[in-house]
């Protein structure tokens, strides 16, 4: 007796800027610019990179924006997932995760029908296509599946005959719209030569046989293409499909002959959903980072949604939640926004000045009126940040001192009096403020340039200079009317 074979063949499967700004007019994010926003749909990351001239934090009409910044955002994993520059208005978005590819591809669904006695109909559901995913191009359906039947046969005439057992049937599953996909399990014969009927039925000897259990199999596919089809398979929900199982195995080949037949069929059936990956952003949170300042800045203030972010000097990154469940400013029912996430920069601030001779004691630095090298010269006071700031410097051949590269702030510039000087005129800068005895008052903003906070000094009078000694008894205000009327009579 030979052995039935299984059959099985199967068939393969498939600037969107936020808006046109012109900076003559800088529409508040709190009114106009959130009507412009609700032009978008899709998932966007926005915001503005700006010379926060007036240092709060908040991109205010007349500012300049800053172009050329470099800005990235990171996913939840802290993983860079874009890349971009502000343009020419600072502007800057993000509306796809870089990261995805988005090469065409797949994604399987499957489901069984159990082995089951002949015949049946069952149901199943496969999840439709989610279309967060991408775009759906195609869907391949292949139904598979093998039927199995144990043929018994007792031949009941009086001579031999050849009885053939034939094991067949097919399965049937419809689906959503009017899929149909009937599978025939390849018809399989094997016969047997029985002798005349020896009087016992009981399938066996020489008048009757058991083929025992055999197997046949197939598979059929379809690949759907149409949008009404494509249109069926996408969503977050399910599609049912339904099998029909039959089975029409037999026996043929006496006049009288008896069979036993039982069949069970199993099935199974795959979707290959084709598509083309999204890389739009998705809900989640994220973080938009500035890596470097741009050249000629230093760190501003940070805000999201026109509210300055507390503590964001040096942070230079902004957190990000994209939701459309809670929607809010910025967060549409279409689609995910977060639009005004802006980055303020501000521009160093320097002090400088002078210590030198003031020969006639006027309180200006007059031409020849020599500067004091070596001279100690400090600075200290509070920035922006409210960082305690300490630094100090010794002025140049010249008697020059500069204080660069400082934050916003108040600050207080203070002399140590050189040796073999005697303290003369203290004489206010470029940006005014107060001073008291060798000591400067002012509050920088950004790009402040404080320049000529000079410290005049007196030399020590000499007898050639003055005929008679100063009298040591003296109080320093006489002492300096002393001296300022002595300079200019010599």
């Amino acid at each position: 007796m030979t052995v039935f074979s299984f059959f099985r063949c199967s068939k393969g499967q498939g600037d969107a800027r936020r808006r046109s700004l012109s900076r003559v007019v800088k529409v508040k994010p709190a009114v106009e610019a959130l009507e412009d926003r609700q032009l978008l749909s899709t998932a966007t990351i926005a915001g503005f990179v700006f010379y926060d001239a007036n240092n709060n934090g908040l991109f205010d009409p007349g500012e300049l924006p800053i172009a050329n910044s470099q800005i990235v955002l990171k996913n939840a994993a802290g993983v860079i997932i874009g890349t971009t520059t502000s343009d020419a208005s600072g502007h800057y978005q993000f509306t796809v995760d870089q990261s995805v590819n988005t090469a065409p591809a797949t994604l399987t669904e499957q489901a069984n029908f159990s082995n089951s006695r002949t015949d049946w109909t069952q149901t199943r559901s496969l999840a439709q296509f989610d279309p967060s995913l991408g775009q759906l191009t195609s869907v391949d359906i292949i139904n598979a599946g093998s039927l199995t039947s144990q043929i018994k046969v007792e031949n009941l005439d009086s001579a031999p005959a050849t009885i053939t057992g034939t094991v067949a049937g097919n399965l049937a599953l419809t689906g959503p719209g009017s899929i149909s996909l009937v599978t025939l399990a390849n018809s399989v014969n094997e016969s047997f030569q029985a002798g005349a009927f020896d009087g016992l039925i009981d399938f066996a000897g020489a008048s009757g046989h058991d083929f025992g259990q055999k197997s046949t199999g197939g598979s059929k596919s379809i690949s759907l293409t149409s949008a009404a089809d494509l249109a069926r398979f996408t969503g977050t929900g399910s599609v049912s499909f339904s099998e029909d199982a039959h089975a029409t195995s037999m026996a043929t080949g006496a006049g009288n002959l008896l069979t036993q037949i039982n069949s069970t069929a199993r099935a199974g059936v795959t979707v290959v959903y084709h598509y083309i990956p999204s890389n739009a952003l998705k809900p989640g949170n994220y973080t938009v980072v500035q890596p470097t300042e741009p050249a000629g800045f230093i760190d501003g203030k940070e805000s999201r949604d026109g509210v300055v972010l507390p503590n964001s000097i040096g942070t230079d990154s902004i957190a990000v939640v994209l939701s459309q469940t809670s929607p809010g400013v910025g967060t549409l029912v279409d689609g995910m926004q977060s639009l005004n996430n802006d980055f303020g920069e501000v521009k160093p601030a320097s002090v400088s000045g002078f210590v030198y001779i003031d020969l006639n004691n006027n309180g200006v630095r007059n031409p020849g009126e020599a500067g004091i090298p070596g001279s100690t010269i400090t600075l200290t006071g509070t920035d922006d940040r409210g960082i305690a700031i300490s630094l100090s410097a010794l002025t140049a051949s010249d008697g020059s001192y500069h204080f660069n590269s400082l934050r916003p702030g108040s600050y207080t510039v203070s002399e140590t009096q050189p040796a073999g000087f005697l303290d003369g005129q203290d004489t206010l800068g470029s940006l005014g403020g107060t001073k008291a005895n060798d000591k400067f008052f002012l509050t920088l903003g950004s790009n402040d340039q404080g320049t000529d906070y000079n410290f005049g000094e007196l030399p020590q009078p000499t007898v050639s200079m003055l005929g008679n000694p100063v009298p040591p008894d003296l109080p320093p205000l006489s002492k300096r009317m002393f001296l300022a009327s002595t300079f200019r009579q010599f």
